[in-house]
């Protein structure tokens, strides 16, 4: 073998090496975001979990919802709405949805406060363990989130929410919670208002809410197992410039990824 075919060959196997060892990086990079959101989100779940058993054995309860969705919707948003009944808001016995239609000027949309006295208004406040408040623009991952209201999540005085940076320091009432994301409460929360007397503090959901950036890496394809990742809810999928497609569509697509079926999150 001459000079030139050593070269060529020494080539080559310097070529596959670095293709190699790019590969083997890449898919320890995606598992690393897969454990690292799913660590911290487990730990997360145990701490409340931790709370729940502190209350005691529940009290039976029957022919009730488990979780009441109120989805905050802009009047012009048929389609989305359309597409919410059809994939994460799909009922059974567990769970019911109810859409709030506002004004499509995002300055008049109803915060958490506004949301109950309107409910409350038109007497559609049922009995519920949990309530969530959500808008349409968000995925909500309801099966995972289910589970989660099954086992971890408290039952009583309970609010869960992404909390306003400029209020960090108050966590005593809802007021911190940013209106704009989705909002968690336990049902004697919505009916009764938070006990002050126990002083529960309203919990930051942290990475069960994902952020843009862990939204985006979903569509792109940098999550091994959308299924197995453990989060309530995405970011806004409305402000994801970088993904080419609507969010009606991202929004058909997550639901069936996280049900397993990944080749629908292809663009």
């Amino acid at each position: 073998m001459g000079w030139f075919e050593r070269f060529t060959l020494f080539c080559v196997v310097i070529v596959i090496t670095s293709l190699s060892l790019i590969l083997i990086g890449t898919v320890e990079l995606l598992h690393r975001v897969d454990d690292r959101i799913n660590g911290e989100n487990r730990a997360l779940l145990e701490e409340f979990h931790a709370l729940r058993l502190q209350e005691g054995t529940p009290e039976p309860v029957s022919n009730v919802p488990l979780l009441t969705i109120v989805i905050r919707s802009s009047k012009s948003n048929y389609e989305m709405r359309k597409i919410i009944r059809h994939t994460w808001s799909r009922e059974d016995f567990r769970l019911e949805h109810r859409f709030v239609l506002v004004s499509d000027d995002p300055v008049k949309k109803h915060n958490i406060s506004g949301w109950l006295a309107r409910l409350n208004r038109r007497g559609t406040v049922k009995m519920a363990r949990y309530f969530l408040f959500v808008d349409d623009a968000i995925f909500v991952n309801t099966r995972f989130l289910l589970e989660a209201l099954e086992w971890a999540i408290p039952t009583k005085n309970f609010v869960l929410c992404a909390t306003k940076k400029s209020d960090v320091r108050n966590r005593s009432t809802t007021t911190i919670c940013d209106a704009t994301r989705p909002v968690l409460l336990s049902g004697d929360v919505v009916r009764n208002g938070p006990d002050k007397r126990a002083q529960q503090p309203v919990h930051d959901g942290k990475r069960l809410y994902l952020s843009q950036r862990d939204t985006e890496a979903i569509f792109n394809q940098q999550i091994v197992d959308i299924s197995r990742l453990m989060f309530f809810f995405s970011a806004p999928l409305d402000q994801l410039s970088s993904i080419p497609m609507p969010p009606t569509l991202m929004t058909e697509r997550l639901w069936g990824a996280v049900n397993g079926n990944f080749s629908t999150i292809e663009a």
